[in-house]
This record gives C-alpha cells, sequence and structure tokens, in this order.
C-alpha cells in the first residue's frame, strides 16, 4: 500500500501545484518538470521499498537525519543567497532525474 500511495502522490502533486504557479512558466520549463517527474517516480518506488524493509530503529535514525538535514538546508538558503546553477543540456537530463530520483526516495521513506 505505501509503494501505491507513493506513486500516486508524485503525479497528483503536479495539478495540486498548478494551481500557484501559472501553467506557462511550468510549461516554459517542461522538460524540467518532466526530468524530476522520472526520477521522483523511481525513487518514490525504492523510498518506500527501502522503508518497509527497515527495522523501525533505522528507519527512525534516518528520519531524524533527513530532519536534521533538512533544517540545515532551510536555515542555509533562508541565512545566504544562492546562485544558480547553469548546466549545458546535455547534463540537464541526468542531473534532473538524479535529482527526482532523491526527492522521490526521501518522501517516500518520509511517508509522503
Amino acid at each position: 500500500m505505501n509503494k501505491a500511495m507513493s506513486l500516486v502522490v508524485v503525479p497528483v502533486a503536479l495539478p495540486a501545484r498548478m494551481a500557484a504557479v501559472p501553467a506557462y512558466e511550468v510549461a516554459a520549463h517542461w522538460p524540467v518538470a518532466v526530468n524530476l517527474l522520472a526520477g521522483s517516480l523511481l525513487g518514490a518506488w525504492a523510498g518506500a521499498s527501502w522503508a518497509v524493509r527497515m527495522r523501525s530503529s533505522a528507519l527512525y535514525k534516518v528520519l531524524a537525519a533527513l530532519m536534521v538535514v533538512m533544517a540545515a538546508a532551510r536555515v542555509v538558503t533562508h541565512s545566504t543567497t544562492l546562485g544558480t546553477l547553469t548546466l549545458p543540456l546535455w547534463a540537464q537530463v541526468p542531473c534532473g532525474v538524479v535529482a527526482g530520483f532523491g526527492i522521490g526516495g526521501v518522501a517516500a521513506i518520509m511517508g509522503a
């Protein structure tokens, strides 16, 4: 059930975000969205698989570490200005899929 929910959450998030972000802005970056979506579907499947196989104590440690990392990332992004990462087209696809995989995996492990 966890895997099925993870595979539903990721694709449903895109239409939900469309209410907040105009479609023309998303359409301008459709290759990025497709790459992230492809990777996040795979990551959600893998993350759910890992989460159901972990012992409870290991899962709690992973969740705690993820929360600390996310809190640190929020502090850094609120206290400094980050530049834009400009990648050549040939590098955007694999980087997008890898980033999406990480996003989907973390979301699934956290139960999203």
